[in-house]
């Protein structure tokens, strides 16, 4: 097998927290956006505030999800681009994103174009980087960009309310490719970084005036004045030193608590070939704060509650800032349930300590053992120069793609995880691609089959606590679209080949499938218009997984192929 060229937006993701720190709770409690937006809308990209991908809409049901059929669709100009998008719904309404920051606002019940707007001068600029930055709140659309600007709108006229530059694209703090949450007077957005030296963002915004309220260096800190941020000594020479640490994709927020978590990705060079001595040698010693793990902060001021590293000193590319985080009620407590990308699971109280760990995949290998009470790696295998053979998982993550869903009617979890490895090259390195968000990782990587069968994808149905699984359908390569269940006991689900299906979510049985042949690697969701309830879908195929795919998977994914770009919306007849 050909070695890969690894694309900077499959990899880099960085962020993290070691360790657990408290601080008083600040801050007035804004209620929870299922509150704010009722059931029949899909505000953010999550859904809702407890991140689970659930809607309580049960027009559509098992008895009659057979019927479902497409009723409209609408595509941005470049016809050809893929869609990363995560669509978002209220009042009647859908949103969309797609390239140089275009933003498509859409009559829900019947795709007629209510507006549109293209953010700056549209950032064509912005490489790999994909658009999903949209939410609705109160009747106002807000939008984050890849060229580094936020803005708000009048949702239901277009009419702006402000525009801000708050990433100058010489600020080497990356591009806004995640989407924002609103919490009362707040936005909040993270960044994405992709080259040695750029250290990741949180923004906190001014919803009102479009103002930076504060800003949290995420690679060693520092962060707003009291709050606790400053790891620059676990960088070898210091703050210097620090680099990362990409935040894109939020969690879920505590009302009460007034809290907001969130996953942080991995430090920058991502290989690091100082082997077991990563404390005191190579190109970043130490344990590399705050990247690879989770953080709990005030909103309102951007002040941190807790935070814990998953990995310490991480080195294969397995952060915590790709996948969704569920806010749980459990025994009378309230847990967060955590998954990164090694396709290990963190069960964490409410200040983040760690209840338990668990495993998801069946071929992992970064370590001896890893601890089920805390997490910690037992006997780590670290990279060292030369060759490292058969590395578990893919640097694509035991969980790759878009975030899974939970349904409270049947308690259970529902996760794509992969088993595939790699084999690195650490003495070959990767040439810096061309263009702004290159990255030179320090090695090659190679794809390979796990140890126990070929490379393949399954998708899981877990007690999200436990670990418990009720039942599991295999696919032959990750879907990489976001999952989504519904209170009519279906759970949705789209892959890379094109075909969108429905599945019973007591029991795995696929009860519906249409085929668009695009292939899906953003936003699925569900909403009500003119008293009805739409299934909504992006398509048009990941670019970067494509050649990946091809290589590991063969057809359809190793033909020459265009992808065609749309939104596409399903009802009953």
């Amino acid at each position: 097998m050909n070695p890969v060229r690894v694309p900077f937006l499959a990899l880099v993701l960085a962020l993290a927290g070691a360790g657990v720190a408290t601080a008083a709770l600040a801050g007035a409690s804004a209620p929870p956006a299922e509150q704010r937006h009722g059931d029949r809308n899909w505000p953010d990209m999550h859904g809702g505030s407890k991140g689970w991908h659930y809607s309580a809409l049960d027009e559509i049901d098992a008895r009659n999800v057979a019927r479902l059929q497409q009723v409209w669709t609408h595509s941005p100009d470049l016809a050809t681009e893929g869609l990363e998008s995560a669509p978002v719904a209220a009042d009647g309404l859908i949103a969309y994103c797609s390239g140089s920051d275009q933003v498509w606002v859409l009559d829900g019940a019947t795709g007629r174009l209510r507006w549109r707007a293209r953010v700056g001068t549209g950032h064509a600029d912005a490489g790999d980087a994909a658009c999903r930055g949209l939410a609705f709140d109160g009747g106002t659309l807000y939008f984050a960009g890849a060229g580094g600007r936020v803005a708000a709108w009048n949702a239901a006229s277009g009419e702006p309310r402000w525009e801000t530059q708050v990433l100058p694209r010489d600020s080497r703090r990356g591009v806004l490719s995640g989407p924002p949450v609103i919490i009362g007077d707040r936005m909040v957005v993270g960044s994405l970084v992709g080259n040695p030296g750029e250290r990741g963002v949180l923004l906190g915004i001014d919803t009102h005036s479009g103002r930076e309220a504060w800003r949290i260096e995420l690679a060693g800190g520092p962060g707003p004045a009291g709050g606790h941020w400053d790891g620059s000594a676990s960088w070898g020479s210091g703050a210097d030193r620090a680099s990362g640490a990409s935040a894109w994709l939020p969690g879920p927020y505590d009302a009460g608590s007034h809290t907001l978590y969130w996953g942080v990705g991995s430090p920058l060079p991502l290989f690091d070939a100082a082997g077991a001595y990563y404390q005191t040698r190579g190109p970043r010693p130490g344990d590399n704060l705050y990247t690879a793990g989770v953080l709990a902060f005030d909103p309102q001021t951007g002040i941190l509650h807790a935070w814990h590293q998953e990995i310490p000193h991480e080195v294969w590319v397995q952060d915590s800032a790709v996948s969704e985080m569920l806010l749980l009620d459990r025994d009378g407590r309230r847990i967060l349930v955590h998954p990164n990308r090694t396709g290990l699971v963190f069960v964490y109280s409410q200040d983040l300590q760690v209840q338990r760990v668990w495993q998801a995949i069946r071929n992992f290998n970064l370590a001896r053992a890893v601890d089920p009470q805390n997490g910690a790696f037992v006997r780590r295998h670290d990279l060292n120069a030369g060759d490292r053979l058969g590395v578990c998982p893919l640097y694509h993550g035991g969980f790759p793609g878009l975030p899974g869903a939970y349904s409270p009617q049947t308690g259970l979890w529902y996760k794509i995880a992969a088993e595939w490895c790699m084999d690195i090259d650490l003495d070959r390195p990767l040439e810096r691609a061309a263009g702004p968000a290159a990255l030179a990782l320090g090695g090659r990587v190679t794809p390979v089959p796990p140890p126990d069968g070929r490379m393949r994808a399954h998708l899981d149905a877990r007690d999200p606590v436990s670990g418990a699984k009720a039942w599991t359908v295999e696919f032959p390569e990750p879907p990489l679209a976001s999952l989504l269940v519904t209170a009519g006991r279906l759970l949705f689900v789209a892959d890379g080949r094109g075909a969108v299906q429905a599945l019973d979510a007591g029991s795995g049985r696929r009860l519906w499938r249409a085929d668009d042949h695009e292939g899906h690697a953003g936003g699925l969701l569900t909403y009500e218009a003119a008293g009805h309830q739409y299934i909504a879908l992006v398509t048009g195929w990941d670019s970067h997984a494509h050649p990946l795919f091809g290589r590991m998977f063969g057809a359809p994914y190793n033909g020459a192929r265009t992808p065609r770009a749309s939104l596409r919306v399903y009802r009953l007849p």
